[in-house]
């Protein structure tokens, strides 16, 4: 298990939406509407932060390349 920001995850390293948006190239919103592709976390609801697993991102880079 990896920690970020404090978070633990049984799959490996969770991503905010801003680094996500980074490794892909496109902006947040751009981010929010891949919710169905890359399934977000949400350990807090309340908050409404999102954080991705970053082996979905990886997979997603490799389909779209």
């Amino acid at each position: 298990m990896e920690a970020v920001n404090g978070m633990k995850h049984t799959h490996g390293k969770l991503l905010q939406i801003g680094e996500v948006a980074k490794r892909l190239g496109v902006s947040t919103p751009t981010i929010r509407r891949l919710d169905d592709e890359l399934k977000p976390i949400r350990p807090n609801p309340k908050n409404g932060h999102r954080r991705y697993r970053l082996d979905l991102v990886e997979r997603h880079l490799k389909r779209s390349s």
